[in-house]
């Protein structure tokens, strides 16, 4: 197909992407002294994704929660299939920008950096999973959803989507499918440390508070510096009503720089609903 880059020319290709369709096409050059050829196969773009990581925290006013987080910098990036036409430092560029938009709570300005990125390279499963963040942080839960979807849908063991939509997905209140993803990245990597302890809230948000205890406590045997995690299971504690058991896990997070006050006007809270 030869035809310009615009809006339809986007769209027709990601549906073909998401069908599992492989693509082969001919831009319309700038000049016409010259034709280049971009191919799209989503088979090899599954092997050799790139890993653009980025920090991602996040507050709820339930117990604490915190979404998968990514490595700083940007690995493989030689490895990111894009057109020859294209500047491998401009998707470099966007990435780090992108990102820098999240951590500076730009995320409105993240979303079109990312959605930037997506138009130069629709196969780029981290472009749909960045997106998907900055989405979900200014409520846009579904279409959150929507490009962890489609990041997974690229890359089906990616570890960090999976996170991220399960914490979606349990924000929307669909927490049976929200451990559902955290089961499945925990089977793919079970060393990651916010993963059992993104599920823990999740149980914690059912009221299977036995079973937050567990992956709280699978959580610190990953990493013992984990603050959240204390927390969590000294949440989980009071409302079992194991309130001096509770109390040691505050003083390690509080040891480890969760701020105290906090934890303490949520122990309040929740001994006043137990109440």
């Amino acid at each position: 197909v030869l035809m310009e880059r615009t809006s339809f020319f986007q769209e027709n290709l990601t549906k073909l992407l998401i069908e599992g369709k492989q693509v082969r096409y001919v831009e319309m050059p700038k000049e016409e002294s010259e034709i280049q050829i971009l191919n799209v196969d989503e088979e090899k773009e599954q092997t050799n994704d790139a890993k653009v990581p980025i920090n991602d925290e996040e507050e709820e006013s339930g117990p604490s929660i915190q979404t998968a987080p990514l490595d700083d910098g940007v690995k493989d990036l030689n490895k990111i299939t894009v057109s020859p036409i294209e500047n491998d430092q401009l998707i470099t560029t966007l990435i780090k920008d992108g990102r820098t938009c999240i951590r500076e709570y730009r995320y409105v300005e993240a979303i079109e950096l990312f959605t930037e990125v997506l138009d130069i390279n629709p196969g780029l499963s981290q472009g749909y999973n960045f997106r998907g963040i900055a989405r979900r942080k200014i409520g846009e839960i579904d279409l959150a959803i929507e490009d962890y979807n489609m990041a997974l849908h690229l890359n089906e063991n990616y570890v960090e989507a999976l996170n991220n939509r399960g914490v979606a997905l349990d924000k929307k209140g669909d927490h049976d499918l929200a451990i559902s993803d955290f089961t499945q990245a925990i089977d793919i990597d079970s060393n990651n440390a916010h993963t059992y302890n993104n599920r823990a809230t999740a149980y914690s948000n059912k009221g299977e508070y036995n079973l937050t205890l567990e992956d709280c406590t699978r959580a610190i045997q990953v990493d013992n510096k984990m603050a959240d995690a204390y927390v969590n299971r000294g949440f989980a504690k009071v409302l079992l009503g194991l309130n001096d058991d509770a109390e040691a896990d505050f003083e390690s997070a509080s040891n480890l720089g969760f701020d105290r006050n906090i934890i303490d006007s949520k122990v309040a809270d929740l001994k006043n609903k137990n109440a």
